[in-house]
């Protein structure tokens, strides 16, 4: 009888095995998390660029949206979403008052951006989750990151979240929100970033990642 690959397999120990999600990292956080879905419905005009292949977020968001638009965004995978972030406080122009963000993973380069907008005054306030995943996995850098912020009179914290967004206060008035696949992170995939103009949806955001934000503290 002629032998095959499956003859010369190995049993493997599962007690080896990293977890995904470390059991400390898992009890700490468990609690904080939406306990029941939250809705928002809107109509307004929108439009939808491919810019797989344009390698600058500056050169694929023209303009923004307005009020009641909506940009739908195909991406390449070249550049990262935080990118968004200081091309939007170009273009508008103004200083954003608020800013809350949803993640799963970021980087240090995207942290480093973060901080530099607050410390330029751009940003007034930054209310940050990440994904408990990203802490586990990078402790140091959540762990710096929650001190700088701290520091600078903004919050940050992981909890249970999968979701990727931001909204936007400027102090005209004017209240984007930016919806996404991608994290503020290199990711080289193709991914779809979506920014709006509209007050409602943008409070829609803040409301929820606010939410997480003092269950964690109850």
């Amino acid at each position: 009888m002629t032998a095959d690959w499956t003859d010369t397999l190995q049993p493997i120990d599962l007690d080896v095995l990293q977890p995904v999600f470390p059991a400390e990292a898992v009890a700490k956080n468990a609690g904080v998390a939406l306990d029941d879905e939250h809705v928002f419905r809107r109509r307004g005009r929108h439009e939808a660029d491919d810019c797989t292949r344009i390698s600058r977020a500056k050169d694929c968001l023209t303009a923004l949206p307005g009020d009641g638009e909506s940009v739908h965004v195909l991406l390449s995978g070249h550049f990262r979403n935080s990118d968004f972030v200081p091309v939007i406080l170009d273009m508008a122009n103004d200083r954003c008052e608020r800013l809350s963000i949803c993640t799963l993973g970021y980087d240090r380069r995207t942290v480093d951006m973060l901080l530099r907008e607050l410390d330029g005054g751009r940003i007034g306030r930054l209310w940050m989750l990440s994904c408990v995943y990203a802490q586990s996995h990078f402790p140091d850098l959540h762990a710096w990151l929650t001190t700088e912020l701290d520091r600078r009179g903004s919050r940050h914290m992981a909890a249970r979240v999968h979701v990727k967004t931001m909204a936007f206060d400027f102090a005209d008035g004017r209240r984007f929100a930016l919806e996404s696949s991608a994290n503020l992170r290199s990711c080289n995939m193709c991914e779809l970033t979506t920014i709006t103009a509209d007050s409602g949806l943008t409070e829609f955001h803040h409301r929820w990642i606010s939410e997480l934000f003092d269950r964690a503290q109850t």
